[in-house]
């Protein structure tokens, strides 16, 4: 940086006396470089635009573009130390995009009713049942379901049309739709239901029981 540009290279014969010319020149800095900034992220935000519009773009290809315009949301122009945050930051955000959309798949595939729920449902009662990710536990309660009429299941229908089935062998309970999706599933905890058994929490829970 030249540090007597502000006169005009001849701080002899122009001088600023006054020193107002300083914040002028700092003031100036920075809308040029505020504007730099602005210009690029507009060009970014149009870049990764096209890119979700694109659709030959492969899911990961977008998520990439999301990352790295995250990117320079986070860090923009704050040298090494921001970008290397911004860049984890960005990193972050991708992992756990890429763990939404496992999660989203794992739901449509496995009939999972509400995909925003699989993983706190899998968080909560995935180690009831050994389940290694929340596709293993969705892919358990869906096959939980294929065993509705089976001898040693019992079933009620609630007043909403759910599906509510319990297997006593197991201790196993599963909640559903009427078209079949998972709601929950989950081994009943006595210690969470006044020592009640099993057998006992679904036995309260309300609806018609279909014999079998």
């Amino acid at each position: 940086m030249n540090s007597y540009s502000y006169a005009l290279n001849n701080p002899i014969r122009y001088t600023d006396e006054s020193g107002e010319i300083v914040p002028l020149v700092i003031a100036a800095g920075a809308v040029l470089w505020t504007g730099a900034e602005l210009a690029l992220s507009a060009y970014d935000a149009y870049s990764t635009y096209q890119t979700l519009q694109d659709t030959q773009a492969s899911f990961t290809t977008k998520t990439s573009s999301i990352a790295i315009f995250g990117l320079g949301v986070v860090g923009p122009g704050g040298g090494y130390k921001s970008a290397g945050d911004g860049a984890g930051n960005a990193f972050r955000w991708f992992k756990g995009l890429d763990k939404a959309h496992d999660v989203a798949k794992a739901s449509e595939k496995y009939s999972w009713g509400n995909a925003g729920t699989l993983l706190r449902h899998f968080r909560d009662h995935g180690s009831d049942f050994g389940a290694k990710n929340p596709a293993d536990y969705a892919k358990q309660a869906n096959n939980f379901y294929g065993r509705f009429g089976k001898n040693g299941i019992d079933v009620k229908i609630d007043s909403r049309g759910d599906v509510l089935m319990y297997e006593s062998k197991t201790n196993t309970f599963g909640v559903y739709t009427s078209g079949g999706q998972t709601k929950s599933f989950y081994k009943p905890d006595p210690t969470k239901n006044g020592g009640k058994s099993g057998q006992q929490y679904f036995d309260d829970q309300r609806g018609k029981r279909l014999l079998p």
